[in-house]
């Protein structure tokens, strides 16, 4: 882990996109650490990994299986922090990655406002489809904005953990 000291005109972006490095650190998936914050208007925030299931043995991560089972960190730090508070605060959504089309579902239904992802993602040409295709067919209202983070209107992030920037699989 890599860790600056902290300037005094430091961005609630760049500090919950930070910590999306920091949480990510817990993920018994050996291949790719993912963490998620969900940002409240208050600046209270919850946070999520992602990992197997509760009470689902990790030996499934070794295996061709692991993706139709592994739980993204979007979806557990949307768990964490409740549909009915999401629904009624609409908070902002901080992630490592651009979210996928299964994770955009759940952003949509929770009422997430922002999605502000640091590093560019998508597995498949289909998933550029499909996602597309949901934010089309969502009422305008209910989309949430997908922005890149940007270092230059944010700030330069206040550390970053040793699989940043690594290609995660869907």
């Amino acid at each position: 882990m890599i860790l600056r000291k902290v300037p005094s005109d430091v961005t609630w972006e760049c500090e919950y996109m930070s910590l999306v490095y920091l949480v990510s650190v817990p993920s018994c998936d050996p291949s790719t650490k993912v963490g998620a914050i969900v940002a409240f208007p208050n600046r209270s925030f919850v946070s999520g990994f992602n990992g197997c299931p509760s009470k689902v043995s990790n030996w499934l991560l070794d295996t061709d299986d692991k993706y139709s089972v592994v739980r993204h960190a979007e979806e557990n730090a949307l768990d964490f922090a409740g549909i009915n508070r999401c629904q009624e605060q609409r908070p902002d959504l901080y992630v490592p990655f651009h979210p996928c089309p299964r994770c955009l579902g759940k952003l949509i239904h929770f009422r997430i406002k922002r999605v502000i992802y640091h590093t560019e993602y998508r597995s498949s040409v289909n998933d550029d489809r499909l996602f597309n295709l949901i934010l089309q067919n969502t009422e305008k209202e209910f989309r949430p904005d997908i922005i890149k983070y940007d270092e230059k209107t944010y700030g330069k992030l206040l550390f970053q953990h040793r699989h940043f920037g690594m290609k995660r699989k869907a």
